[in-house]
């Protein structure tokens, strides 16, 4: 039989969102605003439990998503991706910790990225400490700067956004790759990508009697805020993927009258989420597309009446010629597969404020 130490540790893993507690604490996690998520991380990353089971047990690591990565290139922080008073907040980290951009820059980019941007293996201090030749204490400097600084990239707006996206929280830009996409964020936070537990081996942790029971407790605690904020990261990067993909042509010729119609609720149908959770999920969110503009994410959810609109106005400016509603129905039918009646399309060309050549 298994022992009663062993049977506390059963739930560590986080069970099907079913719960009511469950849902509401996602559904908590997923409307607080990037500022505070990156302020909740950064005090997770903080706690010695947390480091006990990441640097010295070795029970958590980093994954990151497939075709990411991080927008800036890291030793260059005096021109981080900021904006506004951030800009002077950066300046203020800067100056609280006198030589520490000269020691970035001895690390290197490639050691720096490895080590502190997207540490995908679990580098004790000692280890950190002799490949980049630095102090530990330097260490624990570069970490705290690099989580504030995974804040601070939360106000980034490209200077020509405008002032109308001021309440948007941008995510990451948006590369062409070939016939693909690159996501490429712009904190370290969500380049980093998910935590990846062990659950096999903590149970083993906790059954080897070295914990008391308040730590058994703080760990089951633990756990569950990382699930919590793996499932906010999930949700985010499978809404970007899906929209991308969904919406490439868009994405390759910026051409409005090329976006496809996508509903939210089509969108949780293919990232198996709820409704719900995926309108949360966007809410004030942004991405820059290829060509450099920053766009509101629901932006990529066009419905149906706008895409038939964009289509038709499309269709009339390269076929002018076009006599009737009747034919403009016809011919978009054959050239794009999607009926349009002609009674709607009077409605939208009312809308687009475009007389009829002639009449049926």
């Amino acid at each position: 039989m298994a022992s009663q130490y062993l049977l506390q540790t059963q739930s560590l893993k986080m069970q099907p969102f079913m719960t009511q507690t469950v849902v509401m604490q996602q559904a908590e996690l997923l409307q607080m605003s990037d500022y505070d998520f990156h302020n909740l991380i950064s005090e997770i990353e903080k706690d010695p439990l947390f480091n006990r089971l990441y640097r010295q047990e070795k029970l958590l690591h980093y994954h990151r998503y497939t075709g990411t990565d991080f927008n800036s290139l890291s030793t260059d922080i005096e021109n981080y991706p900021v904006s506004g008073s951030s800009s002077l907040d950066i300046e203020a980290l800067i100056a609280s910790q006198p030589g520490i951009l000269e020691i970035i820059r001895n690390i290197g980019d490639e050691k720096f990225k490895k080590y502190f941007l997207f540490p995908q293996e679990n580098y004790s201090f000692e280890e950190i400490s002799f490949e980049c030749n630095i102090k530990i204490s330097e260490i624990n400097t570069i970490n705290t700067l690099v989580n504030d600084l995974s804040v601070l990239s939360t106000f980034y707006h490209p200077p020509d956004s405008g002032t109308q996206m001021l309440a948007y929280t941008c995510l990451a830009s948006i590369g062409l790759d070939g016939d693909g996409f690159t996501i490429n964020y712009l904190s370290p936070v969500y380049a980093r990508g998910r935590y990846i537990i062990d659950y096999e081996k903590i149970e083993d942790l906790l059954e080897s009697h070295t914990l008391d029971k308040r730590d058994i407790s703080e760990v089951r605690k633990l756990l569950r805020k990382l699930e919590l904020i793996n499932n906010r990261k999930n949700i985010l990067q499978n809404i970007i993927v899906t929209l991308i993909n969904k919406q490439a042509l868009y994405m390759k010729s910026g051409k409005q009258n090329s976006l496809l119609p996508f509903s939210q609720k089509e969108l949780a149908q293919n990232i198996d989420a709820a409704p719900s959770s995926v309108s949360r999920a966007i809410q004030m969110k942004s991405i820059i597309a290829p060509w450099d503009e920053e766009i509101p994410i629901r932006n990529l959810l066009p419905n149906l009446h706008f895409f038939k609109k964009e289509l038709l106005k499309r269709m009339l400016e390269e076929e002018p010629g076009l006599k009737s509603d009747e034919a403009i129905s016809r011919k978009i039918r054959d050239r794009f597969g999607v009926h349009i009646s002609r009674r709607s399309i009077s409605v939208l060309r009312k809308e687009l404020r475009i007389k009829q050549n002639v009449s049926d």
